[in-house]
């Protein structure tokens, strides 16, 4: 199954829609739910596209983008792609009001933009605002990305991940890098 699939088949398993099975295996059966799945599954499929056309991306979640995009998720967060779509839903906009839920795949895309623009593989249908921020932080060292993405998500980063940082910061310090990781040569 492919990493769309993935995506979807994990969406619909926190869900509860019995067409995962199907998923799974790669091959969307729907002509052999039973009626009641078949309608939860076209609701589910429904809701999820509706979410990913509401959504209008502001400044702050492409900057998190384009830093999953540099680097990760894991490794300097311990945090999934998931639980970041899941923590930028809930922030309020910056007027207040309530922003419209990212879905994970939608995530995953503008961060595929992202690497489009770097010069990888990805999807070159980037929007402005993404360039804007590309043109902004492509030469932002992974410290100050960092700094700038947990200050975004307002979160704590725990002990053991920060102590990791820290000593890989070190490394590459002690090595003669002026910039730990990351710094776009251009």
């Amino acid at each position: 199954m492919d990493r769309g699939g993935r995506i979807v088949a994990s969406y619909l398993s926190r869900h509860g829609c019995r067409a995962l099975s199907f998923m799974k295996a790669g091959i969307a059966k729907v002509q052999k739910m039973s009626e009641s799945s078949q309608r939860n599954f076209q609701h589910q499929e429904r809701k999820f596209k509706i979410m990913a056309a509401l959504h209008h991306w502001i400044k702050s979640e492409d900057i998190v983008a384009f830093f999953l995009s540099r680097f990760g998720d894991r490794s300097f967060l311990d945090l999934s792609t998931a639980t970041i779509a899941t923590i930028l839903s809930e922030r309020p906009l910056p007027d207040g009001s309530r922003a419209v839920p990212i879905p994970v795949g939608s995530l995953l895309r503008r961060i595929q933009n992202f690497n489009y623009l770097d010069g990888k593989p990805g999807l070159s249908n980037y929007a402005r605002l993404s360039r804007e921020v590309y043109e902004e932080y492509k030469n932002a060292s992974i410290v100050d990305l960092r700094s700038l993405v947990i200050q975004i998500l307002d979160i704590t980063i725990e002990d053991r991940v920060e102590r990791a940082f820290q000593d890989l910061c070190k490394r590459f310090h002690r090595l003669g890098q002026r910039q730990p990781l990351g710094m776009a040569v251009q």
